[in-house]
């Protein structure tokens, strides 16, 4: 691998961290504009697998899964996703990562003492090279643990 090869493998890299950044920081903050702008605009998504049984994944337009999240997060005050250890792997205009995520969710009205739906696992993600830059094609939410699980979540 040439001197440049590598400085664009590491650039890319950077960048790729950058968009599953933004996914926390936008589902935390609620901000359907950051959250719409990491994916492309056709997206398959996959998630509550894991503990919650099989899952199916949906392809659908970007908008509407932006506006889909944030619906759902609106149930809560605060959340709180922490993302770590992403692996990419970076092959010409493609990619993909498994990251390992935290979750808090606070939902409306908690106070001091009540419970706090905790969850853990990792995503998988495919990215695209797109002329806005990196953005996400298709990902999965694989859910390994969670604790306090809301019963609309049972």
């Amino acid at each position: 691998m040439t001197d440049q090869e590598k400085l664009q493998l590491l650039m890319d890299r950077a960048e790729i961290s950058e968009v599953l950044y933004n996914y926390a920081i936008s589902t935390d903050r609620k901000d359907e504009k950051l959250f719409r702008s990491i994916w492309t605009d056709e997206v398959t998504v996959d998630g509550v697998g894991g503990i919650y049984g099989e899952s199916r994944p949906a392809t659908l337009d970007a908008d509407r899964w932006a506006s889909l999240l944030m619906r759902r997060l609106s149930g809560y005050a605060v959340t709180q996703h922490v993302m770590t250890n992403p692996k990419i792997e970076v092959n010409g205009d493609r990619a993909s990562t498994i990251v390992y995520m935290q979750c808090r969710l606070f939902a409306q009205g908690w106070k001091p003492g009540d419970p706090i739906y905790d969850m853990g696992g990792y995503y998988t993600h495919n990215l695209v090279r797109t002329a806005q830059g990196w953005r996400i094609q298709s990902y999965c939410l694989h859910i390994t643990w969670d604790l306090n699980r809301p019963a609309q979540w049972r």
